[in-house]
């Protein structure tokens, strides 16, 4: 986040720590616009002691880096201040937004693999409903069927609901894993999304102080 105070642009670093955003830990704002509307009211000295002023009016992006020509702040040592601090927070970011992303492509792979375990046990417990009901459809009352054989479909018929209840249990088991892996999966996604046009932003800030002092 970029803070204009006194003339001067200050970049602010915004973390976010399992899905949950702010400048420092521990974070409490469920998005960047949330955390802004609440700093809008409450200063930043909160955050930091130097920044007693308040995100009260938003100032246009591309114009943050062309507002300061005419300025002092064309030194060329200030320029390179801004470039490093600009090219940190670049870099810190992009870390932060190449783990989500690896961590988004294998949490993808477990959501595929979590879908297949669910549609397993859903044919299992199918399966054994079905061999389930054919036993209970035996006629037991057959003066033909041996008393043996009645204690065999009726130990069967007792197993197989075991199984049954066992295969259910696996089977809604399996569902809260795709649920879990499904709600993990967007929250990276969402993390990704919000970094996205935060790297856009300092990687055109870098550009505009690499051009400024390419022409110093």
């Amino acid at each position: 986040l970029t803070v204009r105070k006194g003339g001067q642009n200050k970049l602010i670093r915004i973390i976010c720590i399992n899905g949950k955003y702010g400048f420092s830990e521990p974070t409490h704002f469920n998005s960047v616009p949330e955390l802004i509307e609440y700093y809008s009211k409450v200063s930043l000295s909160q955050y930091n002691a130097r920044l007693d002023v308040k995100l009260e009016f938003a100032v246009s992006k591309f114009a943050m880096v062309d507002d300061e020509e005419g300025e002092d702040d064309n030194d060329v040592e200030e320029l390179l201040d801004k470039l490093k601090d600009a090219t940190e927070l670049f870099d810190a970011k992009n870390d932060v937004y190449l783990a989500f992303q690896k961590k988004s492509e294998e949490m993808k792979k477990v959501v595929e693999s979590a879908n297949l375990a669910v549609t397993a046990r859903a044919n299992i417990v199918e399966m054994l409903k079905e061999q389930l009901d054919s036993l209970k459809k035996c006629d037991m009352s057959s003066i033909k069927m041996l008393e043996s054989e009645r204690k065999k479909v009726i130990d069967n018929v007792r197993l197989l609901d075991e199984k049954v209840q066992i295969a259910e249990t696996l089977h809604r088991a399996a569902l809260r894993h795709v649920k879990e892996s499904n709600d993990t999966f967007r929250a990276l996604d969402r993390n990704l999304n919000t970094l996205r046009p935060e790297l856009m932003r300092l990687q055109w800030e870098k550009d505009q102080y690499t051009i400024k002092l390419q022409q110093e």
